[in-house]
């Protein structure tokens, strides 16, 4: 299962493709593909991908930008269909399945000895859990995986 595979890989590795959360605009356009879609405020951007969504900071009067954290948004995948995804996630992990169900997910993050911390949450439908080593999010809504963000190293 290829979506498996793409989550199992940004949770353990901490990257999309070479691409985390220290990289800056321009590394990641050219891992992913160069992307029209991007907010930016005076001292904050993010670039959608897609699937994936960067963001970065900047101290005024800096011109570099300081990643922050990548997002991978996995429930975008069930209502906008597997092209979502840029094309270099298709051609690293093929066709992606349009639903992660967090079982699957965790057991196969047993299987490498990877452990997930539950975090505690407000909302019932909702969970969260950490990993630790990676300090990769899982947010998983109703038994499926819905995002995972991996947020800048300490």
């Amino acid at each position: 299962m290829s979506t498996l595979r793409l989550a199992v890989d940004v949770i353990v590795r901490g990257h999309v493709l070479g691409a985390d959360s220290t990289s800056s605009p321009d590394e990641v356009d050219g891992i992913l593909g160069a992307t029209s879609a991007e907010n930016r405020a005076r001292r904050r951007m993010w670039r959608d991908y897609g699937l994936v969504e960067f963001f970065w900071e900047r101290h005024i009067g800096a011109p570099t930008w300081w990643g922050v954290h990548f997002t991978v948004q996995f429930h975008r995948l069930r209502p906008a269909g597997v092209g979502i995804a840029a094309d270099p996630i298709r051609i690293e992990y093929g066709p992606l399945q349009p639903a992660l169900p967090f079982e699957s997910l965790r057991a196969a993050l047993a299987e490498l000895g990877v452990g997930l911390v539950e975090r505690p949450r407000a909302q019932a439908d909702v969970r969260e859990f950490l990993q630790p080593g990676s300090g990769a999010q899982i947010v998983v809504v109703e038994g499926e995986v819905h995002a995972v963000s991996v947020p800048r190293p300490a």
